[in-house]
């Protein structure tokens, strides 16, 4: 499986840790990772390419997000709730998911699949931040 990625992340409470479904499929010959829940894909020949591709892409939204500091507004535009002031973020319900990605559940409908919990760690230290993907 995949190893921990150090990223940078935007403006949120230091210390959050949230949950994320990552699906593992094949498709035309491919292995992909989807987390429909950041809208994120890695792609492969084999499960372990497909899962660097994927870290890779994580640490890049992450990175970007950080740079830009729009992460929590991207959350909110992809069905999160965002509370700054609890410390608590939610992703959005796999109905949900359902609802805003017709072409994931076509996926997961009509291609076996193997769902993996994933845990991100979003860690703030002063002007620099950086998230743990376990």
């Amino acid at each position: 499986m995949a190893s921990k990625t150090t990223s940078q992340i935007g403006k949120l409470p230091e210390g959050i840790s949230v949950r994320i479904a990552v699906y593992s499929y094949i498709t035309e010959n491919t292995q992909a990772i989807y987390a429909p829940a950041l809208d994120l894909y890695g792609y492969g020949y084999t499960e372990t390419e497909a899962w660097q591709s994927f870290e890779l892409a994580l640490e890049e939204y992450l990175t970007y997000t950080a740079e830009n500091q729009t992460l929590a507004d991207d959350l909110r535009r992809y069905g999160w709730q965002v509370d700054e002031d609890r410390q608590r973020l939610t992703p959005p319900g796999l109905e949900r998911l359902l609802q805003l990605y017709p072409d994931f559940a076509e996926t997961i409908l009509s291609r076996p699949y193997q769902k993996v919990d994933r845990t991100l760690y979003l860690i703030l230290n002063n002007r620099s931040s950086r998230a743990l993907a376990a």
